[in-house]
């Protein structure tokens, strides 16, 4: 009887194993379409601006009409990132149209809005929404004065934002519950049947439920920011907090050397804390925003059992696979596909990114850490080199435009390796690669 030996699983490269050749991916895909990403990155960048300018204008009219439009404002960058990842994506013919469209925005939502604070990018927005609607008001009671008229002492009352107010929180309920109800009246396909007008009216109905998953998660983080601000103000002026708070400061007098590790150990903390923000999360997040964008596709194409086989043919994660049921599996790619639920495809994309190989996720990490970082600092010492002879005046007069290159520039850039990545990841669970190039021979590293 002849005994066969099953042959030893092919040695990869570390090339291979850090999964680098996605490097040379995302450069053919920023190759082959970079004028479609400058372009969808310059309308963002237009469409930023006068989103911003139609939320000062609701302000006007008061804090809660200006803060429904300033819900639209983190929208648009999100819109310019799904639209950049279905640009480098192949035409899909059975998740396409509007509706899609809506639904893959309202799934990636939540890590968007992760990425959107950690960066910095939603508490500069909104510091510039509350200055502008002062100013505006501002240049209004000066012009009144300078034109010898009475002005307003009251005419900064309208602009005070007070989250606790009922109606603030009637927004915030409103707005959700019309986005659960809403949801699951456009998931009925015999309520839409028939003739184009109700299909139109069913597309109405998915925006309206993405701008109410809008309102309610920033309205709703205002108001938990704000009230945690307040719990904190009463616990200070409280006897047992004001108490606590003296017992704290004698400990550290009565100790100095507390203090001054006590101080070393905040500093360190708090450096650890923004590494671990800025290398991780933010990466980790854009990498669930791009296999929910693609999954959404794929999970057409592949069912559950094919992508159970998929991970179990990895020969390096059959103990991992042994060990893990293949329900988890199974159901973290169905939850791919769940557009209706408020975390049900995050919790798919996040799972798919636990049942990945470490050190492709890590690179990928590593590199949208650094392009997003260090290439804005680089434009502008380019600019400096080549503009070192301008006074300063001119140089003010140039922010503008060159901040608007970088952030073209950063989001072009980086849009491609993220595509890159998240396609790789979903094709090692058994999916086609979704990717447009002109060869569509390209293995899966992760």
């Amino acid at each position: 009887m002849t005994q066969t030996v099953a042959a030893p699983p092919e040695q990869q490269s570390w090339s291979q194993l850090l999964g680098l050749g996605l490097l040379r991916t995302s450069w053919r895909l920023f190759a082959a379409h970079w004028w479609q990403l400058v372009a969808v990155a310059a309308c963002a960048y237009v469409a930023h601006d006068l989103v911003m300018r139609l939320a000062l204008l609701a302000y006007r009219a008061g804090a809660l009409p200006g803060l429904l439009v300033f819900s639209l404002v983190p929208l648009v960058p999100l819109v310019a990132i799904v639209l950049m990842l279905l640009v480098l994506r192949q035409r899909q013919g059975t998740r396409g149209g509007v509706a899609a469209f809506v639904a893959a925005i309202g799934s990636v939502l939540v890590p968007f809005l992760v990425v959107y604070e950690s960066q910095g990018d939603f508490t500069d927005d909104l510091s510039e929404f509350l200055y502008g609607g002062f100013q505006d008001v501002a240049d209004e009671q000066m012009a009144l004065g300078f034109a010898g008229e009475e002005t307003d002492p009251n005419a900064y009352d309208h602009l005070a934002i007070d989250t606790s107010a009922p109606l603030v929180l009637a927004v915030v309920v409103l707005a959700f519950l019309l986005r659960a109800v809403g949801a699951r009246l456009a998931a009925k396909d015999t309520l839409w049947e028939g003739s184009g007008a109700k299909r139109g009216l069913r597309t109405t109905l998915h925006s309206l439920v993405g701008y109410a998953e809008i309102v309610w998660i920033v309205v709703g983080a205002a108001v938990i920011n704000t009230t945690i601000r307040g719990l904190h103000d009463w616990w200070q002026g409280r006897r047992l907090g004001r108490a606590l708070a003296d017992w704290w400061e004698s400990v550290t007098i009565s100790l100095p050397t507390f203090g001054t590790i006590g101080e070393w150990l905040v500093t360190a903390v708090g450096t650890v804390l923004d590494g671990v923000v800025t290398g991780l999360v933010t990466p980790l997040a854009w990498l669930a925003i791009g296999v929910v964008i693609y999954g959404l596709s794929a999970a057409d194409s592949i069912s559950e059992d094919e992508v159970v086989d998929a991970v179990r043919r990895q020969s390096r994660l059959q103990k991992v696979t042994q060990r893990v049921d293949p329900a988890v599996v199974t159901l973290a790619w169905r939850r791919i596909a769940d557009t209706e639920g408020h975390f049900g495809a995050l919790l798919g994309g996040v799972a798919m990114i636990l049942r990945s190989r470490f050190a492709p996720v890590l690179v990928f990490c590593l590199l949208y850490t650094a392009l997003s970082t260090w290439l804005p600092y680089l434009l502008w010492d380019l600019a400096r080199t080549l503009l070192s002879r301008i006074d300063y005046i001119d140089w003010l007069a140039l922010y503008g435009p060159i901040q608007a290159v970088s952030q073209i520039v950063v989001l072009c850039v980086t849009a491609p390796l993220l595509a890159a990545f998240a396609d790789a990841l979903l094709t090692r669970f058994g999916a086609r690669s979704q990717l447009r190039l002109a060869d569509q021979g390209i293995g899966s590293s992760m």
